[in-house]
């Protein structure tokens, strides 16, 4: 059983509120006269009876109870004759930006004549700003339908908490950058930027999923939205819908760009390494050669026999060293 099941019921100049935990005290709320918008939190397979219940109430397709309940998201193909249906499966802002998993709300819209049904498989406060203007009147909701209210809360699901992501990932971004360049080639660097990866990815599909609801609905004549709502959808939300994918766009670009520069720190610091080791070996070879040479095992070598062979042999390899040091100052290879 949901832990509370909530209607508000709102007309020009009123608003009325009632929770309960029986379904049956909640519809008898229902006025027809007026805006009905029911909510059903924390929904599961338990609770089809109550599912079921609500959707006869209505007069609504009873196969839509295998859609309310299914876990699996399902892209919107259009209304129906007796409703729209939407589902949605949207990232808090908060909880996006603080928590290292990324639990999405997910629930459905079902919205008639003069209501709008809201199943919530899960509760994380999605709609409570938008509940919360409702009940205090500080919206123009309260002079519109059912269908604006729609309007209100797919643009609350989407366009407001999206666009509070992005800022803070902006931050985040410019943050990041500073770091790779004070910390040029840190590994926590790199697992920051592919953190940031993930929990970008999965907001492409919300967003495109936005702007294809839109898009039906600009291609198909409702029987649930007024042509006043239509353009509300079709030109302020369409128009947010690009905006933030642009903007996704922008962020995913930005993160290609970070995680480029952090691959060419790694590379200068093994460029840097390997330069070291080539100088000193450049610095040793002819040493070596040197060694090589004296070192032979033949009987008769003219320059042992010198009693000052040995400093002589050291004079000249420190020579060559400071030869061949100057000689790549002098190139500009140190």
């Amino acid at each position: 059983m949901p832990s509370n099941i909530n209607i508000i019921s709102y007309s020009k100049g009123q608003v009325d509120e009632f929770e309960s935990n029986d379904i049956n005290e909640v519809l008898s709320k229902f006025d027809s006269k007026r805006v009905n918008w029911i909510t059903i939190r924390d929904v599961g397979l338990d609770d089809r009876p109550l599912v079921e219940h609500v959707l006869s109430f209505f007069e609504l397709d009873p196969f839509l109870a295998d859609d309310i309940l299914d876990d699996n998201f399902v892209v919107f193909e259009g209304e129906y004759d007796t409703c729209l249906y939407l589902e949605y499966s949207v990232l808090p802002a908060d909880r996006y930006l603080t928590e290292t998993t990324t639990t999405k709300e997910r629930g459905c819209l079902i919205l008639g004549t003069n209501f709008l049904l809201l199943f919530k498989l899960n509760d994380l406060g999605i709609f409570a700003k938008t509940r919360r203007k409702i009940i205090t009147g500080h919206t123009k909701a309260l002079r519109h339908g059912a269908d604006y209210l729609l309007y209100l809360l797919v643009r609350a699901t989407i366009i407001a908490e999206y666009d509070l992501m992005f800022k803070e990932l902006a931050h985040r971004l410019e943050s990041l950058e500073d770091e790779i360049l004070a910390r040029p080639g840190d590994q926590l660097i790199f697992q920051k930027i592919l953190t940031l990866r993930a929990k970008i990815k999965p907001l492409y599909n919300d967003i495109v999923g936005v702007i294809d609801f839109v898009e039906e609905l600009r291609d198909e004549d409702s029987k649930f939205i007024t042509s006043d709502t239509i353009k509300l959808f079709t030109k302020t939300l369409y128009r947010e819908g690009q905006d933030l994918l642009q903007e996704y766009q922008l962020i995913r670009t930005w993160l290609n760009e970070l995680r480029e520069l952090h691959r060419a720190n790694i590379n200068d610091n093994i460029n840097r390494v390997m330069k070291i080791l080539t100088v000193v070996s450049t610095i040793f070879l002819p040493l070596t050669f040197l060694v090589g040479v004296y070192g032979m095992n033949f009987q008769y070598i003219p320059e042992l026999q010198l009693r000052w062979a040995y400093p002589a042999c050291w004079m000249t390899m420190i020579t060559t060293s400071i030869g061949v040091v100057v000689f790549m100052w002098y190139q500009k290879w140190l």
